[in-house]
């Protein structure tokens, strides 16, 4: 306790600028990496609904703010005055640096190869570094309020990247676990949907929600397939089936190429005939994914329209200047 009473009449009795300014920087770098640690609790915690690109965003994000705290507190770490503090509290930015990107690796790699033991120990390891992280981090907050509280300075928010209640094997049983699921988001798997529906003639909605299309004799389908997700499709079947109200008609069928991530391509099916003043039931459906997808609920789309009776054609003539009487 002699120490630390030195050290805070030290800081307290020289009150260096320096010193201030540094703590200062201290306090404004834990509010960011507070903040950041929530983001990634709430990432964590729903695992099992979160996509890669969203998962890998946080995860980047997270090791960027300790990176630039790191670079900010650097001469905080030279100043003498801030003696274990800054010991401890560079040991937390480091340790909880290589736990985020251990984990990311880890999560990524039992999402791709489910069973493969190199992401659990990837996932243990993550976790046993920011645990660690958390306790050094509350050592360099200790340290603090024990050695140097000059009155200018708040007090530093609580950080912790790891549930306080849950052991790093219970942490590493979760992640494993929510990021092995059945059609994960994390993993890589292709989302491939019916992304649109054109008539050509264009589709009207009327007030009862049933599509309208101009009078015609035939008309032409355009459906845009897409990919939205992290990995290339595998080739598939689109069918268009047409149900009128005197039966249905022979089904179309044409066949969708491989996809990348974000790609679209959009197939035409042309010329299909049908009769003026009747109903129609429109069905696009995506089939042969044979479970490579990762939501099968988007693949179909059901449209109801009815084509327009032709519209008699009225001539309408001018009287002549005999007919009207003028002279």
């Amino acid at each position: 306790m002699l120490v630390a009473g030195g050290l805070w009449i030290l800081a307290r009795g020289n009150d260096p600028a320096g010193t201030v300014e540094h703590l200062e920087d201290l306090r404004a770098a834990s509010l960011e990496i507070s903040r950041t640690a929530s983001v990634v609790n709430d990432t964590l915690a729903n695992l099992g609904s979160t996509d890669r690109d969203e998962f890998q965003v946080v995860m980047s994000n997270g090791t960027e703010t300790l990176a630039e705290a790191k670079e900010t507190l650097a001469a905080a770490a030279e100043d003498p005055q801030m003696g274990s503090v800054m010991l401890f509290y560079d040991a937390a930015v480091d340790q909880w640096i290589i736990g985020l990107t251990s984990l990311e690796e880890g999560v990524l790699n039992v999402a791709d190869f489910p069973g493969n033991s190199a992401g659990r120990e990837g996932i243990l390891s993550g976790a046993q570094q920011l645990r660690l992280g958390d306790i050094s981090y509350a050592a360099a907050a200790g340290a603090l309020e024990d050695e140097i509280t000059p009155e200018p300075i708040g007090t530093v928010p609580t950080i912790r990247f790891t549930p306080e209640d849950l052991s790093v094997t219970d942490l590493t049983g979760i992640y494993e676990t929510a990021a092995a699921a059945e059609n994960s988001p994390l993993g890589l798997l292709p989302s491939v949907s019916v992304a649109q529906v054109v008539t050509i003639p264009a589709m009207v909605t009327d007030p009862a929600g049933i599509g309208v299309i101009p009078y015609t004799d035939t008309v032409t389908v355009q459906v845009v397939v897409a990919n939205e997700g992290n990995s290339p499709s595998v080739s598939a079947t689109l069918e268009l089936r047409i149900t009128a109200t005197v039966g249905p008609l022979e089904p179309l069928i044409s066949e969708v190429p491989v996809l990348e991530s974000g790609e679209n391509t959009t197939i035409e099916f042309t010329d299909i005939a049908v009769s003026p003043d009747t109903v129609y039931e429109l069905a696009v459906v995506l089939s042969g994914l044979d479970g490579a997808d990762l939501d099968p609920d988007d693949n179909s789309v059901v449209i109801q329209f009815r084509v327009n009776p032709e519209t008699p054609t009225t001539t309408t003539t001018t009287p002549s200047e005999d007919e009207t009487g003028d002279e």
